[in-house]
């Protein structure tokens, strides 16, 4: 079931949060206290048997109600499930104290409780989501510039454009854009592009573009292109493509075999054969040689 009512004063801005619905109805967050789907919501006074309900201004976790400040802010604190209710709040925006990836406020007045979408859609509409939102989608036309927030968030770019997308982000943009994810995200840019995604990362551009991936991570660059891991990395080049990886990562170039009339790919493990750390490498006769 989702309701919402009208946001109501200028000075109030909005918060986003999840919950859990209980099996007879009720909304909680992690800790058990208990949200209404709708109306005014308040930390309760002083309780010893629940310390960190009861507000304290303090800026560490606990004591107030917590959130996402206009929908933005380390979305690995919010519920993903299927099952997890989204909460729309207003609030003063006097009463807001910053943590870091969430906010927390003493009191406000519950809008929505519903989906995900729903609730974004309703804090677009009263102006108070950022571009960085949570868990959003931004798609951006040719030229254009999509940025979506953390976890989850996908940005897309058209021709000549750029997207970013947050942690576990995808980002996507067009012939000649760039694409930036975050830790573990996935970017793709198209021909002559820039890709660079975070740790853990996969990048992944056109021919004559740029690839970067962070420790751990794949970037690769089609027809003479640049591909550029980090440790333990893998960078994977196209025909004519330079490559270069940190400690222990792994390059890898394509080349044209003239006598089998194949392409074939050299592979080459850092610290092996020569080959260094953090120096950019091509082909020559199917050997890799450092360019200087």
């Amino acid at each position: 079931m989702t309701t919402t009512i009208a946001m109501t004063s200028p000075d109030h801005t909005l918060m986003l949060r999840t919950c859990t619905r209980q099996s007879d109805g009720r909304l909680t967050s992690y800790d058990g206290f208990e949200w209404p789907s709708l109306g005014p919501v308040e930390c309760p006074d002083a309780d010893p048997a629940y310390p960190l309900r009861h507000w304290d201004p303090t800026p560490e976790c606990g004591n107030g109600l917590h959130g996402f400040l206009r929908g933005c802010g380390d979305g690995g604190l919010a519920s993903w499930g299927a099952d997890a209710v989204w909460l729309v709040v207003e609030i003063f925006a006097s009463d807001v104290v910053n943590l870091n990836g969430k906010v927390k406020v003493p009191r406000g007045r519950v809008l929505h409780a519903g989906k995900r979408e729903d609730a974004l859609a309703l804090m677009r509409s009263l102006g108070h989501l950022d571009d960085g939102h949570i868990g959003g989608t931004a798609t951006a036309g040719d030229g254009g510039t999509a940025t979506a927030g953390y976890m989850m968030g996908t940005a897309t770019a058209g021709y000549m454009g750029t997207a970013t997308a947050g942690d576990r982000g995808t980002a996507t943009a067009g012939d000649g854009g760039t694409a930036t994810a975050g830790d573990r995200g996935t970017a793709t840019a198209g021909d002559r592009g820039t890709a660079t995604a975070g740790d853990m990362g996969t990048a992944t551009a056109g021919d004559r573009g740029t690839a970067t991936a962070g420790d751990g991570g794949t970037a690769t660059a089609g027809y003479m292109g640049t591909a550029t891991a980090g440790d333990r990395g893998t960078a994977t080049a196209g025909y004519m493509g330079t490559a270069t990886a940190g400690d222990r990562g792994t390059v890898i170039i394509a080349w044209w075999d003239a006598k089998s009339d194949r392409m074939r790919r050299a592979v080459g493990y850092i610290g092996e054969d020569g080959l260094e750390p953090r120096k950019k490498y091509n082909l020559q006769d199917a050997k890799f040689v450092e360019v200087k």
